[in-house]
This record gives C-alpha cells, structure tokens and sequence, in this order.
C-alpha cells in the first residue's frame, strides 16, 4: 500500500506544475533556385554558419527554402524559445514561420527583403522593409538576440564574434493568408534587393516552420489526477484481495 501510496503522490506532484507546451520547428531543407552560393548554409537547425545574400556584383540575390519535415525537426519548451526571443508565450504561440540573421551591432534588425510564401496554391508576397519593420501584419514580433544566448540555447559552439547579434523574424502567414502552412509543398522564397548600401543584404543562419498547433503538453492536472486516483483505487482493491486470500 506505501508503495502505490507515494508512487501516485508523486505522479499529483507532477500534475501540479503548470503544463509545459513545446514548440516544433521544421527546419527548411532544400534550396533551388538560387544564384546564392552560400545558400545551403541556412539549411537544417541554428548552428551559427550562415548564407549571405551579399556579393559585389549589385544585383538581386534570391533562393527557395522548403523540404521543411523532411530534414531536421526538433521540439523546444514554448517558455525557453519566447524567453530567448523576448516575446510572450501567447504571441509565439500564433507564429508559423521563424527566420533568424547575423548582423552587426548588438541591437538590431533583420535586414530588409523580398518574402514569397506559397503552398502550391497559394501564394504570398511580403516586402519586409527592416526601416519600417511593423508595417506588416504578417510579422508579429521582430528584434535581436545576443549571440552567446543564441548559441546555448540551440547548443552550438558559437562562431560568431562579439560585437554582432541574432535578428529575427516571426511571420503568422496562416492567419494573414490562404497558405496551407502545413503542406508538403510549403515553400518560402528570399530576394535581396543586395544593392550595396543599407540593410539590402541578409545573412540568413535559419528557416523554421513552427507547428504551433497543436503544441505538445504535460496532461492536465485533472487528468492526472484521475489517473492517479484509478491506480490508487486499483491498489487498494488488488491488496484487499490480497487479505482476504491470506
């Protein structure tokens, strides 16, 4: 009877902690259509070695992101990614696409660019313009993470050098449009305009595709607690039994 007693105490222990959501990101894993010769770089989960939509010729650097669940997925507890972030749970919780850039100065932000989000079907085009990064409602949180907080946190030897930052993007595509978020044939495609002065130049370390619903979750207190009573139930009957065999 002690044994079950504890056992199912410890399992109401557990229930009483607050339920723990994860986020999931799919992390883009085929580029084509590119004339970006780094461009694979921002394949796969962060590790600091990034593509750059820079070189000296002046003209439009572009490249098409997708295969995202076809490569690397991993979970991340909701509370940790919003805290790295600097955003509430609830406003990731409405995110579905997440991009990450180095960039210079310990402050600042994702460097402007052409986003084209498309489902096959569907298709979105969103002009991010890192002057006036609210103007579309698309993007619901933008801003930067220093660069040590950003390698702990997606466990990678940090290359980066002091004096740069992490800028981010966090789009809501499925509520601003008609895009099937999660399709196979999901894909996003970045052009720079790589003008040479400006922000006009990204360096791109990620592409994620959040499935923000549904999250993962510890059950419910009630749950557990149910759970927890039928074993306990399920105890006492079992040594009763027991007695009345003896």
């Amino acid at each position: 009877m002690k044994k079950h007693f504890i056992w199912v105490l410890t399992v109401l222990l557990i229930g009483v902690v607050n339920p723990a959501q994860a986020v999931i990101i799919d992390w883009t894993s085929v580029v084509s259509n590119s004339n970006v010769p780094s461009a694979s770089n921002a394949l796969g989960d962060p590790d600091g070695v990034h593509a750059s939509f820079y070189d000296t010729s002046r003209l439009p650097l572009y490249a098409t992101f997708s295969g995202f669940g076809d490569g690397d997925s991993a979970d991340y507890l909701m509370s940790g990614f919003a805290a790295l972030l600097g955003i509430s749970e609830a406003t990731l919780a409405n995110a579905d696409f997440f991009t990450a850039e180095v960039n210079g100065g310990t402050s600042s932000t994702y460097e402007s660019g052409l986003w084209e989000f498309s489902d096959g079907s569907n298709y979105l085009p969103l002009n991010f313009d890192s002057a006036n990064p609210s103007d579309l409602e698309a993007v619901i949180a933008y801003g930067s993470i220093n660069i040590n907080n950003y390698a702990n946190f997606f466990g990678f030897t940090n290359p980066i050098t002091p004096g740069h930052s992490w800028a981010f993007l966090l789009f809501d595509i499925n509520g601003n449009s008609n895009i099937n978020m999660a399709s196979t044939n999901l894909s996003v495609r970045l052009t720079a305009s790589n003008i040479g002065s400006g922000p006009a130049d990204p360096d791109p370390d990620v592409m994620g595709r959040i499935n923000s619903t549904p999250n993962h979750a510890v059950p419910e207190l009630s749950s557990m607690f149910l759970f927890g009573m039928g074993l306990l139930g399920a105890g006492l009957i079992k040594r009763r039994n027991a007695v009345k065999i003896e």
